[in-house]
């Protein structure tokens, strides 16, 4: 199976991964898929410009829920400091009710093995959550960037 990518250009993040995610819906099936983790990065849980923006998971929020009624928690382990205080800093608990997620701290929650691949494509075991499909956002520069968004199915 073949990978798609979308890249999209322009100055509002929630525009761009909402264009992004449209371009490739068709690749995304999400039927069998029970459980969703959604993985932001929190480089810091202060400076908003080393995190990913709570916009850009809320456009993720917006795509997923007419598709998925099942589970979806977000969850991340913070580099430095406590993970809730990103959550609560970045306006990210508000997407709780909204959206019926819950956080999880991957620091300080049950986890399962899984396999992802590090920055050089080499399978890496970790542990995560238990999910079926997975959203995980990289934070390229702490200037103002663009958001990557990649997402994998579990397997």
């Amino acid at each position: 199976m073949k990978s798609r990518v979308a890249l999209i250009k322009g100055t509002k993040r929630y525009d761009n991964l909402a264009q992004a995610l449209a371009l490739i819906e068709d690749d995304i099936d999400l039927s069998d898929k029970k459980r969703i983790l959604i993985k932001p990065n929190f480089v810091s849980t202060r400076e908003q410009l080393a995190s990913t923006h709570v916009e850009a998971v809320r456009a993720v929020l917006d795509w997923l829920r007419p598709r998925h009624d099942g589970p979806i928690t977000i969850g991340e382990g913070a580099a430095v400091s406590e993970t809730f205080d990103g959550y609560r800093n970045f306006g990210y608990l508000d997407l709780a009710e909204e959206y019926n997620v819950r956080f999880v701290d991957l620091n300080q929650d049950e986890w399962t093995p899984v396999q992802v691949y590090d920055r050089r494509l080499r399978l890496w075991q970790c542990e995560w959550p238990e999910s079926h499909w997975r959203v995980t956002f990289a934070s390229l520069s702490a200037r103002p960037r663009p958001t990557t968004l990649s997402s994998s199915p579990s397997r």
